[in-house]
């Protein structure tokens, strides 16, 4: 079962129907058995991936935002402690001139400031900023997600182009195995690029994730000399689309070319064209997600004067309440700090969609994604070396394909119970 859970997401919508109305492939209803336990095991991905996310919420955010939230306490105390000073002495007829001013200084900014102004300005910035910031995340991570699908679909074009002549030859299994390794080095390379955008700002965390990726790519990808000299002298300049694209494209089309394809010669085969395209299509992807993460941010002027008007706004706030609240004081003034400061960490973090600097949150979507596609191609180059892959009868226009025999070692299982 652990190997089956572990093909290939391609193939999927077309083909033979089983008694319950699913698709199987090959006719029988155990070849449907990765598909859905790779279904399985993506919502679990997803939902442990949302955990990791309401975590840094709930923690993450909390313990980054402790020193407002201190200070906010502090002069919550601060201000009951007046409070309480200046009702003594009212009582005992000995008012102070200078607490009277601290309260008329702070009715004044609750008239006129406080009520007017700033409250709903600061509510309608946050509100902003976080609507930005998660359709930045959610965006971003869609781009990279929509890039994997195309290259992925590419290949798997690819790899049913050589698969139709029959056994592969040693020839085509050395091209189908340099188009896995390259699409892998395309996609890693592309995470690479967009973490070291939004991570240009901060040296040492780029310096960590650029590590982090050349370790990934090792394991990965086992490259020519030639081509571990291509990748190495582009790796510092891959915030440029231009040169992501030469690399991808000067060896796309000698491998894609009509010579080492079957078919009329000079002429490429029809899926050729479609691979192409879906090539094409996780270029634009890339842009796409190159364009949210180089996006236009907050300058740090204007970061600084909104901090400051959060910190005037959270630290005034105990002055304006303890006269309502009392004691219980506390409470509007911590949830109001909690609020505003996190929500502003939040945005923030979020602003940078694949460059989240605390462990376990965005930056690990991209390498999750990036083992997601990884795994599946050499689940393709596996069956693609055992002759496994064939055509499946379609109509034109569909790209699915089915596999020929049920190897035990791939499907160990004769159903699947929902």
């Amino acid at each position: 079962m652990e190997e089956s859970a572990h093909l290939p997401l391609h193939r999927r919508e077309h083909g033979p129907k089983d008694s319950r109305g699913k698709t199987c492939f090959g006719g029988s209803p155990s070849a449907n058995f990765g598909n859905r336990a790779q279904t399985i095991l993506s919502r679990a991905h997803t939902r442990a991936t949302r955990l990791k996310v309401l975590r840094y919420f709930a923690f993450g955010v909390t313990r980054r935002i402790r020193a407002p939230m201190l200070l906010s306490f502090l002069m919550n105390i601060l201000a009951l402690h007046l409070h309480r000073t200046t009702e003594l002495l009212q009582a005992e007829g000995k008012p102070s001139e200078v607490l009277q001013q601290v309260w008329v200084i702070s009715d004044c900014v609750q008239n006129v400031l406080i009520r007017c102004y700033l409250t709903s300005f600061l509510g309608f910035l946050t509100g902003f900023i976080l609507n930005n910031a998660f359709q930045r995340h959610t965006k971003g991570l869609e781009c990279a997600h929509k890039m994997s699908i195309q290259l992925r679909t590419g290949a798997d074009l690819c790899l049913d182009v050589w698969a139709r002549a029959g056994k592969p030859s040693d020839e085509d299994l050395r091209q189908g195995q340099e188009l896995l390794a390259w699409v892998k080095v395309y996609f890693i390379q592309a995470c690479r690029g967009l973490h070291s955008v939004t991570l240009r700002s901060k040296p040492h965390a780029l310096r960590r994730t650029t590590d982090q990726w050349d370790q990934f790519l090792e394991s990965q990808v086992s490259l020519s000399e030639t081509a571990l000299a291509a990748v190495d002298a582009h790796s510092n300049v891959l915030v440029s689309t231009l040169q992501m694209e030469l690399i991808w494209w000067r060896w796309l089309t000698g491998v894609l070319n009509a010579e080492s394809l079957p078919g009329k010669a000079g002429t490429p085969p029809p899926a050729i064209s479609e691979a192409r395209k879906h090539f094409e299509a996780a270029r634009s992807s890339y842009h796409e997600a190159h364009l949210m993460a180089s996006g236009v941010s907050a300058s740090p002027v204007t970061v600084w004067l909104l901090g400051g008007l959060m910190y005037f706004f959270c630290l005034s706030l105990p002055f304006l309440s303890v006269r309502s609240f009392g004691t219980w004081s506390f409470v509007p003034t911590l949830c109001t700090a909690f609020f505003y400061f996190g929500a502003r960490q939040v945005g923030h973090d979020l602003w940078k969609p694949y460059g989240v600097d605390h462990p376990g949150v965005v930056d690990i979507e991209l390498f999750a994604r990036a083992g997601a596609l990884c795994e599946q191609l050499d689940n393709m180059n596996e069956l693609f070396e055992h002759g496994l892959y064939a055509p499946l009868e379609r109509e034109p226009g569909d790209t699915h394909f089915q596999l020929v025999l049920e190897p035990r070692s791939l499907f160990s299982h004769t159903d699947l119970t929902e």
